[in-house]
């Protein structure tokens, strides 16, 4: 099962968007889907367990808009209900799109002349947690993670509250942190209610939780969450307005961390070290980085006002990045005879033609493009503010990614294009644009409809997971990184000097690897100085306007092209030395 390519493909096809598949690390024995990514056991138990059956199943619940959050609220903290809801959805969906399934899933003998039983994902979920009888239901089927449904839930849209409200949180560990009990567990709700209930649900990220797990006073479905009001024993913190890049942030100084979502044994998602400036060290595997399709639950944007065409003046400065020395025939001057057109004037002389042209010379010019790009631009929430033309950050940042991506790719370089956006260290996500074995198409602009300005800026796992794509990827010899962003790093524990030194210390890396890296902000940061530190001032372009970039991005580029090279030549010549020394 090392090869999910064709469950991606069964999976996508079924659920109508690009859905991931991954096998669970652990001994997880039922599968499940967070809206993102379907996880398989190892060895799917029972009969009929087919891996591909699995897949099917649980990409039914996709397509059937069975996982939204105010149906997971009701089904948190039990996992027989959620089993027999899984089931009831699958069937549900099942009848609905039964033209797009393999005819051989219809046929299983658990369903085969199995009518839907339920209309609506409400309903499925009401029976679920009624003592209605269902009969047996086949292992493969799988079952819902609620708490998985909603963290992705989370990353899709219930930061982005906070962001839209301007009530960015900062939320610092104390010394006792409450632990979720696994999803599994019969009194998980009660855990969470006693987390948000009391004093700090008037606090801005409680409240956040409160919607989001439905514990909010005089809903319905807190029948189904009980509380017994322990929340009264958590002191409430301290909280302080502070101002940020121009954005009005809640602090919040609280005896306990947001909680982290995690899914366990999930295998998705690359790992990344993380500088630590207090520590003085790295943080292993501190990072998680997934790739992703953008989209959407409202619907692609009208973008056709942003994904202009690239101007000429574009295209001529960056015409000249990159170039490397390759041979030319049949040139006049040179500095050497093309042996080849020699011959070919030789037998034209000899039959009694004069040639047309003396050109017998090859020349070596600079003409070969050899420059591999992975351009990398902030879709954080911070995004979303508008400059004194009502034109927003995000908007800016997708026409300047889109014609620079696009005139390289006319150019015919090897390019990248990724968004990224971050909730918390556990949660990086690059939202693919753009492959770098990819042709540019139609499909690029429907990506960029699809983005939304959510989450925060963890810089330092996206500058090294782009400079890990440049290095083992694209393996070409000229690499350029093109970081888009609206200023600092910000998330959660990750502001301040430590974001600043694991930037500098990501930046860092990918040079020494031989990577040139470029910071492009638009907009005019007001903490120019501080960027030209993280960054250096060379490698940094500071404009007001996306029209600006086209006269001045060449001669940025080009000087962190030529450092880099500068430092592979030292690099070579150091090497060179030290062979000889040996050999002696």
């Amino acid at each position: 099962m090392d090869d999910f390519g064709p469950y991606v493909f069964l999976a996508s096809a079924i659920a109508g968007r690009r859905v991931l598949v991954h096998v669970a690390m652990g001994d997880e024995t039922c599968s499940y889907c967070d809206g993102q990514v379907i996880v398989v056991p190892r060895q799917p138990a029972g009969e009929g367990g087919e891996v591909w059956r699995t897949v099917v199943a649980q990409a039914l619940l996709l397509a059937a808009g069975s996982l939204q959050p105010a149906t997971m609220r009701r089904l948190i903290g039990r996992p027989q209900a959620s089993r027999r809801y899984a089931f009831l959805e699958m069937l549900r969906a099942l009848a609905l799109i039964e033209s797009r399934i393999p005819p051989a899933f219809a046929r299983h003998p658990a369903l085969n002349r199995r009518r839907p039983l339920t209309d609506s994902a409400d309903e499925s979920a009401s029976v679920a947690l009624s003592e209605r009888a269902l009969g047996e239901i086949p292992d493969f089927v799988g079952s819902v993670r609620p708490l998985a449904a909603l963290r992705t839930s989370v990353a899709q849209d219930g930061f982005a509250a906070l962001t839209r409200k301007q009530q960015a949180g900062n939320i610092e560990r104390g010394d006792e942190s409450p632990k979720l009990a696994d999803e599994d567990e019969e009194d998980e709700s009660d855990a969470i209610s006693r987390l948000f209930n009391g004093p700090t649900n008037a606090g801005p990220v409680a409240k956040l939780f409160n919607q989001l797990l439905g514990m909010a006073q005089g809903r319905s479905s807190r029948e189904n969450i009980p509380s017994d009001g322990a929340g009264s024993e958590v002191a409430i913190g301290q909280i302080e307005r502070a101002w940020r890049r121009g954005v009005h942030a809640i602090r919040a100084v609280l005896p306990f961390g947001l909680p982290e979502f995690e899914i366990r044994g999930q295998s998705a998602g690359a790992l990344y070290p993380e500088w630590d400036v207090h520590r003085q060290g790295y943080r292993k595997d501190w990072v998680c980085v997934d790739i992703v399709d953008p989209w959407r639950p409202d619907g692609p944007l009208d973008l056709g006002h942003v994904l202009e065409a690239p101007p000429r003046t574009l295209r001529r400065e960056l015409s000249r990045l990159g170039l490397d020395y390759e041979m030319h025939r049949r040139q006049r001057e040179g500095s050497e005879f093309d042996v080849g057109r020699l011959i070919d004037c030789a037998i034209d002389l000899a039959a009694g033609h004069t040639p047309a042209a003396q050109d017998v010379y090859r020349a070596s010019r600079r003409t070969r493009r050899d420059l591999g790009t992975m351009v990398i631009v902030d879709v954080s929430g911070s995004t979303e503010e508008k400059n004194h033309r009502g034109v927003s950050v995000f908007d800016q940042h997708l026409r300047a990614a889109y014609q620079i991506a696009k005139t390289l790719d006319q150019l015919g370089d090897r390019v990248a294009l990724y968004g990224f956006q971050s909730w918390g260290r556990k949660l990086v996500r690059l939202a693919r644009l753009k492959g770098h074995e990819e042709r540019w198409s139609g499909h690029v602009a429907e990506r960029f409809a699809q983005l939304q300005p959510l989450g925060y800026t963890r810089s330092g796992a996206a500058i090294r997971h782009a400079d890990r794509v440049l290095r083992t990827e694209m393996r070409l010899p000229n690499r350029l990184l093109i970081l888009i962003t609206d200023g600092f790093s910000y998330d959660q524990d990750y502001e301040g000097e430590y974001a600043e030194q694991d930037t500098c210390k990501a930046l860092a890396e990918a040079k020494a690897a031989g990577t040139a890296c470029v910071c492009v902000c638009i907009g005019g940061s007001q903490e120019a100085e501080k960027l030209k530190k993280v960054f250096g001032a060379a490698n940094l372009l500071l404009v007001d306007d996306v029209d600006q970039i086209a006269r001045r991005i060449r001669q940025v580029c080009a000087f962190a092209l030529a450092s880099v090279s500068q430092r592979k030549v030292r690099h070579s010549d150091a090497s060179a030395v030290l062979e000889e020394t040996a050999s002696r």
